[in-house]
């Protein structure tokens, strides 16, 4: 098992298969939907947690964001304080300039990293857990 607390919040078409795909992996793997029947769906997976946006953000040291957009992040980033020093990966297709704007307030307040993970592959690269990632951000992070 994986000595860091990873989370996931959003189960849609891509953030369930990066969940079963996680999961399959013996990694143990927080998740959240705001829709009840994609957590449900993923209920029975092993090496998933149900859990809070709450207990993901600021509890775990990975946070994978896999919502429709940067709005979404960003109201839960509002909402609660990130773990000091976690990272969050953001696989939205979020606004560049939204994300680099959160990535300097999140690192100069919280200590916090953040990555922009443009996902590339779909549905099904996703849960064959074969998906192409073009990643922005800090390289001492990335690394």
């Amino acid at each position: 098992m994986s000595t860091l607390d990873i989370g996931l919040i959003g189960l849609g078409a891509m953030g369930s298969g990066i969940a079963n795909s996680i999961s399959s992996s013996n990694i143990l793997l927080s998740i959240y939907d705001v829709n009840k029947k994609r957590l449900n769906l993923n209920s029975q997976t092993p090496n998933l947690n149900k859990t809070s946006p709450e207990e993901i953000i600021t509890k775990c040291d990975v946070v994978l964001f896999c919502v429709p957009s940067s709005k979404e992040i960003d109201e839960l980033l509002e909402r609660y304080n990130p773990k000091i020093g976690s990272t969050i990966i953001d696989l939205t297709s979020s606004d560049p300039r939204v994300t680099a704007k959160r990535a300097k307030i999140l690192f100069e307040t919280r200590s916090v990293y953040q990555l922009d993970a443009a996902m590339s592959g779909g549905a099904k690269g996703a849960a064959a857990g074969k998906l192409t990632l073009m990643v922005g951000g800090d390289k001492k992070c990335y690394r």
